[in-house]
Order: structure tokens, then sequence, then C-alpha cells
């Protein structure tokens, strides 16, 4: 059986790349606009291809369009090779996930951890942040530039504080006790702590996408607003603070005045610089391929300083290349990494593997379970992060194994086989 969401996202795939063609802008908007009414009127809310759609497509429109002259002019064939790119995965995404079911509420089936286990994940996320703050002498949220005096292994370990969170969230229709939603709240501000926006807002993304799946109400409709608007509010408001609490930057009024874009809504103009930073590294990386002048691989570069010996992480080699203002390096797109190490095969992998979470997802929806649907949005959430990253990050694979782990103690434990689905209510 033929999926109408997996249909309707292929179609639309090969509309926005034969009108990328002509205009890469009027294609990302029509990939934008399509995947939104589409999952509108197919009350799709929870199929993950429209979501990869419509996040990457506003990405690449906020931050690529010529808004303003931060870091120069973004160039239509590498604006057109970014469009090609989106269709690209969302084509095969489609391709992949052509036999999915629709995931609904009442065949998720109501498998989480207890609570001990929950707590038991909280003790890495824990040993980081002690770690980090001995480290940095401070907390990174209130001031962003000594995060870049914390070790790579206080990082990763903070960052597994995403897994407890989102469960601890999902298993508040067991337990809605007053100290089961202060620790909910707690652990969210844990996560705050270190200073990285994608967290809370990977965490908060992943428990709204299950909430989705298990029914589609005005709560859950709420909640997937306040989380958007939360997770924009994040990125602008970061950017903003970086910005007035480190002097090696300018200021937010200076930027938008040297940037000519004056004439934007300031949260508006912080959130399309900060959108924009890895889509105009990306464009140097494009264009040094181009040249002939492509250096050493970046995909793999973060995984291989976990070896022995010196290595340079990517965003240290960019920044060495391209010229930073801080220790924390520079970040490029996916696609334009990939481009930079291998070519136009690029847009093949990003096909690819595209096609595999397509076919990850058609497997979950033959037996959904609620830790299954979180691991699952957790990797999504992922991918999107490593879309505006570019080289891959330890935390990639180690989060989703914690996350693993929490999963395999759950199927040791008797478990009630139905789900509440309390997310789902009406409010």
């Amino acid at each position: 059986m033929i999926s109408r969401d997996a249909f309707s996202l292929f179609a639309l795939a090969i509309l926005s790349a034969g009108l990328s063609a002509a205009s890469p802008a009027a294609g990302l908007l029509l990939l934008a606009a399509g995947s939104g009414l589409l999952m509108l009127t197919l009350r799709a809310w929870a199929y993950p291809g429209f979501l990869f759609a419509l996040v990457f497509s506003l990405d690449l429109l906020l931050g690529g369009l010529n808004l303003s002259r931060y870091r120069g002019e973004i160039e239509p064939d590498y604006f057109r090779f970014l469009a090609f790119s989106l269709a690209s995965l969302s084509g095969g995404y489609a391709l992949g996930s052509l036999g999915a079911k629709r995931v609904t509420g009442t065949g998720i089936t109501d498998l989480l951890p207890q609570n001990w286990i929950i707590l038991a994940a909280v003790i890495p996320g824990l040993f980081g942040i002690a770690l980090m703050i001995s480290e940095t002498h401070s907390l990174p949220l209130f001031q962003p530039s000594t995060r870049y005096a914390a070790s790579a292994q206080s990082i990763v370990l903070s960052e597994t504080l995403i897994v407890p969170f989102i469960l601890s969230a999902l298993t508040l229709h067991r337990n809605s006790s007053p100290f089961h939603k202060v620790l909910v709240a707690l652990l969210l501000l844990l996560l705050c702590l270190p200073g990285y926006r994608g967290w809370p807002i990977c965490a908060l993304g992943v428990t709204v996408c299950v909430a989705l799946a298990q029914g589609v109400t005005r709560r859950t409709l709420s909640l997937a607003a306040l989380a958007g608007s939360a997770s924009a509010a994040l990125l602008a408001l970061g950017s903003t603070f970086r910005r007035l609490e480190n002097t090696a930057l300018l200021s937010p009024a200076d930027s938008m005045r040297i940037y000519d874009a004056e004439y934007l809504p300031q949260w508006f103009a912080q959130l399309h610089f900060t959108l924009r930073e890895s889509i105009a590294v990306g464009q140097r990386l494009f264009f040094l391929r181009q040249d002939g002048q492509a250096g050493d691989p970046l995909l793999f570069a973060d995984l291989a300083t976990l070896l022995p010996g010196q290595q340079l992480a990517a965003g240290d080699m960019m920044g060495e290349a391209f010229g930073q203002l801080q220790a924390g390096g520079l970040t490029a797109l996916l696609p334009a990494i990939l481009f930079h190490d291998y070519g136009y095969l690029a847009l093949v992998i990003l096909g690819v593997t595209a096609l595999l979470m397509g076919v990850w997802w058609q497997r979950i929806s033959l037996a959904p379970t609620l830790i299954r649907l979180a691991l699952y949005f957790l990797c999504c959430f992922y991918f999107i992060h490593a879309f505006n990253r570019g080289a891959l990050k330890p935390a990639y694979f180690l989060v989703p194994a914690v996350m693993l782990g929490a999963d395999w103690l759950a199927r040791q434990m008797p478990q009630p086989r139905s789900v509440p689905s309390l997310l789902a209510q009406e409010g």
C-alpha cells in the first residue's frame, strides 16, 4: 500500500526541483508552502518527511535570501545547489516511506522506562555539568564565551540530559505529581545551562512530535506552536545576547547598520544572521571545490578528534581557513560539506540518507511504541542539527545510544500495553 503522505511529498519534491532550475527561491518557497499545506490538509502532523521539508526550506529561505550583506552575497549557483539538495532529500525520504502506515495514538504501545531508569539516565549529564562548571568557572548560559573553555567530554556528557528530559516529559501521563512536574522543569533548566540553544529546541521538539503522533488536538497543536515560537525566540535571543556579552562581536544595533539590515525587526535580523552563518560559510566551501582548491575532508573530522593524537575539528579547520572571531570555530551546511568532500555525489548521499530514514519510519509505523517514536524523532532533530552544522559530532551517536539503553531496560520490566494518551486529550 502506497502512503498518501509519502506520495504527496514525492510529487512536491519533483515540482520543487523543476521550479528551482529556474528560480531556487521559488522552488524553496513552493516546498515550504506545499509541505505546510499538505500537513494541514492531510492532517499528517506526525509525518517526519513534511517536518524535514518545512524546517529545511524555511531555514534556507530565511538565511539564504540576500536580506542583508552579512558575510557577503549568496550566489545563485550555490543557492540552486541547496534547493536541489533539499529536493533530493525530500524525494528520497518519500521513496523510503512509501509503505508507511499512518501512526495514530490507538496503535501506539505504552512502553516507557520507570522513574528509576530515568533518574539513572540523569547521572552522566549531571557529571558533565559539574565538569563543565569546574572548567569554565561560570555558567555558559549567562556567559556564552566561557563555553569555549569547556572540554569536549563535558559537552558530550551534558548533552545526554536530553534523554531523561524527553522520557520524564512523556511519562507525565503516568505520574503527574508535583515532584514529577518539578523534575521535568529542573531537567529543562539543566539542559539550558551549557548555553547551547539546539539542546532545548531538540528536547522540546521531540516531545511535541511524539505528542502529535499520539493524536492531533487543540492542546497538541498549541504545544507545537508554542515549541516552534520558543525555538525561533531562542535562536534570535541567543544571537542577541551573545553580541551584547562578547565585546569581540558587533552589538545588535551596529550589526544591523553595518550589514544593511536596519529595515528588519531586530529579532528577525538576528535570526537571519544566525541562519545565514552556516549558509555563507558553506558557500566558501562550495566554490573552493569548484575551483579545485578543496582541503582536507570535513564530514568526519570531529569524530577523528576522539582518536589518539592531535586532530583539528571541522569548525577549527574552517576557522583557520576563513577567519573567526571566537574560539568555537565555524559551521557550514551539510550539503556544502558533502559537496566539498565528494562533489555532486553529495546530492545522491543526501537522497540515500533520507531514503534510509524513510525506511526506518516505515518499520516503526508497523509497531510504534512511545520510546521508539522518541528515539526516531530524536534522530530526526539531530539530522536537522547536522544539516545546519555540517560535520558529524560524537553526540549524534552517544545520545541516541543512551535512549536505546533506556529502551532496553524498559523492555525488561512489566509494562501496560496501551497508552492513555493524556498528552493528546483536549484541554
